[in-house]
């Protein structure tokens, strides 16, 4: 008697588990073996049940030197795979072994296999993206972040766990080297579509061709877009799997930075070489070449602008207003992290928001600038990074040079202001006393000034070297005005401990107990004497042009009375500058003008 013939999504699906059973029994582990076909069941059934195992072999170090080597080279199977049997023929023949016995790479790197969970016919398994959120937690378990340098070998979804990988977690992409991509679905594979006949797995859903697929096309997206991507290498299959190819040339080489490798195997024997010699072997080869053998990867800091005597490294500064920079470069294939502490509080050093990345091959400048109090001839910090222990750093100054160059600034800021002053001064003396607009535009001018004196400062900074500036030229007001510009463009800027200074001094001498609204403000010292660069000889005429401008101006007059007292108290005019500090304090009594009447009042000695 005939069999009944049956429906046609019946040999549909059978048809396509037995395309999937051997090809994906062919993934998992070499020593796993299908059951014996019972009653009413076909082999291909049997196939299917034995791929449909799922894989229980937990991430582990294959290969790990003491100490460790400088890569760690992390392999992540594909969809249904497994964590050491998708990359092994046989006993003694997988890509592990023949990496560890090639003489130039295997003293040269790790060996990291993943895994997680895919299951054929059964719930469970983690889609691209949890299993991209497994394999970080796992890189991190294993200490794989601590290795200057990290290589991904993958084959068929695995590439798009790690590609997710880098795009989730992107503070990683600089410490990899690169990526190898065995058979990868770049762009979808035909296979999905068969799979779903046979196994609900939302995994499959993320493999359907591009033009159907939101997860790969903004894959591609986001991969394009990412700055300083790694390297890709690929390889695709020549050969079909159950007559299909699962994974054709066009849908393997999408993300490729090179000419991708052909390789005489299916889908699966792709990453399963039996000899040294396998395509495979010689696709990874290579690429481990460019990636480790034919790069520095660890991270090498130089400081060509610091000089060692003994034990210190000396820098000269030459201006106090951040225009000296010293270049911290990182000439190694990874990146390194430097920290700057212990900074003397005079001084001031950016970037201040340490530690700070510096990626491979790459350099930071760091500023340097001398607060307007400062007087003696050396400071101090510590600089340290990922390679190397904490550098004293001593800042050495000459001091004529320094009082000439605040001079210079303190000579070019009046020039500007005066210049805007006059050029505004018809709307800004309609302006009533209390106005802020004209003493925002006085800050904004002369931070201006600065900004075009110090390209690449960074804008906090400039607001805080405005701040000093203007508390020097005893306009306590305006520093603290500056201040909270610094504080508005970096809060990170107004915690360290040069700027705390400052704004406990400018507080004091200002009266005023609150200058930022998210750093506490300590105690100052008002009676504190700092240069007043305004008066120099040097800056005295423009000076004195500014401070006949600002008495014009009702919402500047206390300032333009207080710098014109200052400039009579430095040629000895002690009468003039009591009236005009008496001025002052009629206008607003601070604690710094209050302290100058003191000064002038006293006998000379």
């Amino acid at each position: 008697m005939s069999q009944p013939r049956l429906p046609r999504p019946v040999l549909a699906r059978r048809a396509a588990g037995v395309v999937l059973a051997a090809m994906l029994a062919a993934c998992g582990s070499p020593d796993q073996a299908a059951p014996a076909a019972g009653p009413g069941s076909t082999a291909g059934d049997s196939a299917a049940a034995a791929a449909a195992a799922p894989n229980t072999t937990d991430p582990r170090w294959v290969l790990q030197h003491s100490p460790r080597a400088d890569v760690a080279v992390v392999f992540v199977h594909g969809l249904f795979g497994d964590t050491l049997g998708t990359w092994t023929h046989g006993p003694g023949a997988s890509m592990f072994d023949f990496v560890k016995a090639d003489p130039r790479l295997g003293p040269k790197v790790d060996l990291l296999a993943f895994g997680y969970t895919s299951n054929m016919l059964r719930e469970g398994s983690l889609d691209i993206q949890e299993a991209a959120n497994r394999l970080h937690s796992r890189l991190q378990f294993h200490g794989a972040f601590d290795y200057p340098a990290i290589v991904f070998v993958t084959h068929s979804m695995g590439g798009l766990v790690a590609l997710r990988e880098l795009l989730t977690h992107r503070e990683i992409v600089p410490k990899v080297k690169g990526l190898v991509l065995f058979a990868t679905p770049q762009e979808g594979s035909q296979i999905s579509s068969i799979a779903r006949v046979v196994a609900n797995n939302i995994a499959l859903d993320q493999l359907l061709p591009a033009d159907r697929n939101g997860f790969l096309r903004q894959l591609n997206d986001d991969w394009i877009s990412l700055p300083n991507r790694p390297q890709v290498h690929c390889a695709y299959e020549k050969k079909p799997t159950g007559g299909i190819v699962i994974v054709p040339w066009e849908s393997a080489t999408r993300f490729c930075d090179r000419t991708a490798d052909p390789i005489d195997a299916d889908h699966v024997a792709i990453v399963k070489p039996d000899r040294p010699e396998h395509d495979a072997m010689v696709t990874l080869t290579n690429a481990l070449d460019t990636f480790v053998l034919n790069q520095a990867l660890k991270p090498a800091l130089e400081l060509p602008d610091f000089v060692a005597d003994g034990p210190v490294r000396v820098f000269t500064l030459t201006d106090p207003s951040g225009r000296s920079r010293a270049r911290l470069i990182n000439a190694g294939g990874s990146a390194l992290r430097v920290t700057v502490a212990q900074v003397d509080p005079d001084l001031f050093v950016w970037p201040d928001d340490t530690p700070k990345a510096i990626p491979a091959n790459d350099r930071l400048d760091m500023h340097l600038a001398l607060g307007f109090g400062a007087r003696a001839p050396e400071y101090r910090f510590t600089l340290s990074s990922d390679v190397t222990p904490a550098t004293p750093i001593v800042v050495r100054v000459d001091p004529e040079r320094l009082r000439a160059a605040r001079a210079t600034l303190a000579a070019e800021v009046s020039t500007t202001v005066t210049g805007l002053l006059e050029r505004d001064g018809p709307r800004l003396r309609a302006a009533p006393p209390g106005s802020p607009e004209a003493l925002d535009a006085v800050t904004q001018s002369a931070r201006d000034v600065i900004a075009a004196r110090s390209p690449g400062l960074p804008e906090g900074a400039t607001w805080v070297i405005t701040a000093d500036l203007m508390d020097a030229g005893n306009w306590h007001g305006l520093a603290i005005r500056a201040l909270r510009r610094a504080e508005a463009a970096s809060p990170a800027t107004v915690r360290t401990p040069s700027v705390q200074r400052l704004a406990g001094l400018v507080s004091a001498r200002a009266g005023e107990p609150r200058v930022f609204a998210s750093a506490p403000t300590p105690a100052g010292q008002a009676a504190e004497d700092r240069p007043q660069p305004f008066v120099d000889p040097a800056a005295a005429g423009p000076a004195t042009a500014l401070s006949k401008v600002m008495r014009d101006i009702p919402a500047l007059k206390g300032q333009g009375l207080s710098l014109e007292g200052d400039l009579h108290r430095a040629r000895g005019n002690r009468a003039d500058a009591r009236r005009l500090y008496t001025e002052v304090a009629a206008l607003r009594a601070t604690p710094s003008v209050k302290l100058r009447i003191d000064r002038v009042q006293r006998p000379l000695r």
